[in-house]
């Protein structure tokens, strides 16, 4: 036999060939002593890295022990995954790494088993990549450190960044044994911990990457969805704290969420979404439904799509400068249409169905409510949305189009019925108002610039609403007996109401124009007229009271406004004061005469606030 027990062998190999791995200039320097390999170094070019190590093997105790000590420097571990047609969309750099492997065994089969692995990475990139939409994920590698006990699953952590954001990842995976196992799937657990958001991803996958047929349970959680906004580089809502479960799948033709559980704050939704990846673009549908949705949880709170900043409260208001109001309205308009083009809105294609069986804002219990959406070939579409309460419903549908010189626009909106209290207090949680209101909508535009959409739109908007127990304060000292007026300081309980109000209006190519204009009060009407002209940014509106009983002192003097948007007067007409004189001088010999034989009109507004809804009124 051959006797080994003092021995030094040098081995050296410029070129292997036949394995999956490019193998390329290989050396080793083996030193025996007694019957034992000390710590030995070797050297290998694998993948067009320079690999270098050491390796020891002691033969002499009943369980033999093998150590082994690799370390190289710029690692392209992505050329390694390609070469073991592990994956091909997957791209790692590793600027340092160093292995240790310490195992004892009696069996050379069982030296894998029962070894401890211990391993560090330093600096270096991770990029994953999907081949349908041509995107990329790259995650900038800081730090991280790959480890297992014998009989333990492998365990890696690493520590980077994306987009400069920290990013923590943490996978744990089979034992070393099972991993040497070809036929096993791959058992997996994978954690990651980016700006204050967990995701959890668990289950197994098949050994080929690139088959991308895996089933994953997903579970995903943080304190705000806007947390993600540098990541996701979208400004998304500040709503949360919110939750995402399901079963993830991932196929050759993009990615599914099956029986997803989302909960934002209270409110709690269960539904589907899968994006197919195979068009080039990606294909998002979603459905969702719910059992209870609080409108609480979905306040915007100065949350801008465009990212923008709610403006401080310290800032003076621009409310008062006209001019710098219309400019900011104006700048406000421009982002939102550069947000808002066919490019962007081209990126994509996508549909959202929401049902909820029961809306709730704070006190108030809303009904039913549904939601539809859709976003194809750069249009968008929302609606219908509706909303359904005992006694009033709302309904709404926007489609908006940008094109290459100009933008369409349509909104239509169907309210009948609706208690907008329920809105007042989504305003201001405080508020004491109460009442219906009912509203018809249908406006069409076509302008070159999404600021300019009322300036060309055309249409029609009807309103109607019927305070509860809103008072007339003001208006009764407008056009009633003043004497008369003051009586609620004396006698609350004869306090005036406000019992209507009414407005139809036509839109023509931005001209707004009354059909009918009405405010109707126990003690007095208010018609007018109303001229807008949105292009030419005028107005002219003109009110007349009326009180519903002759009155002696009654003043009854029509207001009139006219102007530009950010200069107008608000006074009476001289004519128009002239009048109100004469009939006050004469008050005292045709306010009897009406008294006796003039029309009464109803105090309660019966004869033109009786009617339930917009649409029923021709």
């Amino acid at each position: 036999r051959l006797s080994l027990a003092d021995a030094d062998v040098s081995v050296r190999a410029r070129d292997i060939r036949g394995t999956q791995l490019e193998l390329g200039e290989m050396g080793f320097d083996g030193h025996v002593r007694d019957g034992a390999m000390q710590s030995s170094p070797f050297f290998a070019d694998i993948a067009g890295t320079r690999y270098s190590g050491a390796i020891a093997l002691d033969l002499r105790d009943a369980e033999p022990r093998a150590q082994f000590w690799l370390s190289a420097a710029q690692v392209d571990a992505g050329r390694v995954l390609r070469q073991l047609r592990l994956t091909k969309d997957i791209d790692a750099g590793i600027e340092r790494l160093n292995v240790y492997i310490d195992s004892r065994s009696t069996r050379l089969a069982s030296l894998l088993a029962n070894a401890q692995l211990a391993a560090e990475v330093s600096g270096g990139k991770l990029v994953l990549r999907d081949p349908n939409m041509k995107s990329q994920l790259q995650l900038a590698l800081a730090s991280g450190s790959l480890t297992a006990r014998p009989g333990e699953r492998l365990a890696l952590k690493l520590s980077g960044a994306v987009d400069q954001q920290p990013v923590e990842v943490r996978l744990r995976s089979a034992t070393l044994k099972e991993l040497a196992d070809m036929a096993r799937r791959v058992p997996f657990e994978l954690d990651v911990e980016a700006a204050q958001t967990q995701l959890q991803l668990s289950g197994s996958i098949d050994r080929d990457i690139d088959a991308r047929d895996a089933e994953l349970a997903l579970q995903v959680r943080g304190p705000r969805f806007d947390t993600l906004n540098r990541l996701v580089r979208v400004s998304l809502p500040p709503w949360g704290p919110w939750s995402a479960a399901g079963r993830f799948r991932m196929s050759a033709r993009g990615y599914a969420v099956e029986d997803l559980k989302l909960q934002v704050g209270s409110s709690r939704l269960d539904g589907r979404g899968t994006m197919d990846t195979t068009q080039g673009r990606p294909k998002v549908d979603v459905t969702l439904s719910a059992p209870l949705v609080e409108l609480d949880d979905f306040r915007t709170d100065g949350w801008s799509a465009r990212g923008d900043k709610p403006a401080s409260p310290a800032t003076p208001a621009a409310g008062a400068d006209p001019q710098a109001l219309r400019r900011k309205a104006a700048e406000a308009s421009d982002k939102a249409q550069a947000l808002l083009s066919r490019e962007n809105l081209s990126q994509a294609d996508a549909t959202l169905s929401v049902s909820v069986a029961q809306v709730k804002s704070g006190a108030d219990l809303l009904g039913e409510g549904s939601l539809q959406a859709r976003l194809a070939g750069g249009r968008a579409e929302i609606g219908p949305v509706q909303v359904s309460m005992p006694g009033g419903r709302a309904e709404g549908r926007l489609s908006y189009e940008p094109r290459e010189k100009d933008v369409l626009a349509t909104l239509r909106v169907d309210i009948d019925n609706f208690d907008y209290g329920v809105i007042a207090r989504r305003i201001r949680p405080d508020a004491d108002l109460d009442g219906r209101f009912s509203l018809a909508m249908d406006i069409n535009s076509r302008a070159p610039q999404l600021s300019g959409l009322l300036a060309h739109g055309s249409g029609r908007i009807d309103i109607a609403a019927w305070p509860q127990q809103l008072r007339a304060g003001i208006f009764d000292l407008w056009a009633v007996n003043l004497f008369v007026a003051l009586l609620p300081t004396l006698d609350p309980k004869n306090e005036s109401v406000i019992n209507c109000a009414i407005g139809r209006f036509s839109l023509d190519d931005g001209k707004l124009k009354q059909r009918q204009l009405l405010i109707d009060t126990s003690r007095m009407r208010v018609t007018g007229s109303a001229a807008v002209d949105f292009g030419a940014e005028s107005v002219r509106l003109r009110l007349q009271p009326q009180a519903k009983s002759a009155q002696f002192l009654s003043l009854a003097t029509p207001i009139e406004v006219q102007g530009s948007f950010s200069e107008f007067h608000v006074g009476a007409n001289p004519g128009d004061v002239l009048q109100t004189v004469v009939r006050l001088a004469t008050s005292i010999v045709w306010v009897p005469l009406k008294k006796l034989f003039g029309e009464r009109i109803p105090a309660d507004g019966s004869d033109v606030c009786g009617v339930p809804s917009v649409r029923r009124n021709p």
